[in-house]
């Protein structure tokens, strides 16, 4: 027998988890819902899951709370689903971890297909054959999400390590903006603003490898286009 993939449903609207369960369900998906943010929390430490679906707006622990809390303990997918259209807790929410932000009314079939997308994705950005590399004064390990640096362990998150290694694969050429969105969050832009998110994660990097993240040796912005990783 297949291994079931199991879902966290984290909304408070009950008729939409039902309508969800059933039809995730069909697909051969173990689906578990609950109504506020805690119990989401709570559910995810005893038994995690394989990817969470959550709503913003919930009792207790907003959705936004339960991203950051996850995405500081696990690479799984994080979908949005919420009533929130806006561009602030949308951004928000991806630099706190999550891979999609849809807003409602949304189609079942799409949802399907968007949890299909997010574990491929999440399958390869776990393959165990990631560089290591050794530059200057410093040791990046992809696998271990580490940089040695003068005798100190800098953790990477997540996300930053699919951006680097994104950079690191594509040494020497320019990559855009909107090409980095869709390579590491899944995320097609739909606004200007929506570039802040690779902007943001690109200076967090800098601050971890750079020797001077003012002066960039590395990560280079390549005015108008986007960016590159300095060929090595």
């Amino acid at each position: 027998m297949s291994y079931r993939k199991k879902i966290l449903l984290i909304d408070n609207d009950l008729t939409l988890c039902n309508q969800i369960k059933a039809w995730l369900e069909k697909f051969n998906y173990q689906v578990i819902a609950v109504s506020d943010g805690e119990m989401g929390l709570q559910k995810f430490r005893k038994d995690p899951p394989d990817l969470i679906i959550t709503e913003v707006l919930l009792p207790k622990l907003d959705g936004l709370f339960v991203c950051k809390t996850v995405r500081e303990a696990s690479s799984m997918p994080i979908l949005v689903v919420t009533s929130v259209e806006n561009i602030a807790d949308k951004v928000l929410a991806l630099e706190l971890g999550a891979n999609e932000y849809l807003v409602k009314p949304i189609s079942l079939k799409e949802l399907e297909v968007r949890l299909r997308k997010n574990f491929q994705r999440h399958r390869t950005s776990v393959s165990p054959t990631k560089p290591i590399l050794r530059l200057n004064n410093q040791v990046i390990d992809l696998n271990t999400q580490e940089i040695l640096k003068e005798g100190k362990n800098i953790k990477l998150t997540t996300t930053e390590t699919l951006l680097l290694e994104l950079l690191i694969r594509n040494a020497g050429n320019t990559l855009a903006r909107e090409a980095i969105l869709i390579s590491v969050w899944g995320y097609t832009p739909e606004r200007y603003v929506d570039y802040r998110l690779v902007d943001v994660h690109i200076s967090r990097l800098r601050a971890k490898i750079e020797d001077n993240p003012s002066s960039p040796d590395l990560i280079l912005t390549v005015r108008g286009r986007g960016y590159m990783f300095n060929q090595y």
